[in-house]
């Protein structure tokens, strides 16, 4: 739909003249974000699976079975994971995967990796082996 890309206007079940636009989609359309969500959709749907087939743990919480293992946002999903090299290779492969069905680049200079209670140097490593910076998050009290 992207690459060969036609669109009709549909209005009361009634469909008009197709539409074959010139340029595509670029950032900042309309279009983009909603394409966006379908794709993101796609990749927690493939989280979710493979954490059914022990290929991925996430992050468990609360004393609970249940991992949390992605979180949605407007332009944006966070993914959550143990801070192990097995953790970091399986979501790495599941990174790869998704990257390469889908024909969606992952933007590493957009994109950081926050690991809590980590050491230093577990945190230089993982975070090499996953192709991301380290991220800082900076709180204040009020």
């Amino acid at each position: 739909m992207i690459s060969t890309p036609l669109f009709s206007i549909l209005l009361k079940q009634f469909s008009y003249k197709v539409l074959n636009p010139t340029r595509g989609l670029r950032q900042g359309d309309p279009m983009s974000l909603f394409l966006f969500i379908l794709v993101v959709e796609g990749l927690g749907r493939y989280v979710k699976e493979k954490v059914k087939g022990d290929q991925f743990i996430g992050r468990k919480m609360w004393g609970n079975d249940f991992p949390l293992t992605h979180q949605h946002f407007v332009a944006g999903i966070m993914v959550l994971w143990q801070e192990t090299l097995k953790e970091a290779r399986g979501l790495n492969k599941i990174l790869n995967n998704f990257t390469n069905t889908s024909r969606v680049e992952i933007n590493k200079d957009k994109s950081d990796i926050f690991l809590f209670n980590t050491k230093a140097p577990s945190q230089a490593f993982l975070a090499i082996i996953m192709g991301f910076r380290i991220g800082n998050i900076s709180s204040k009290y009020l």
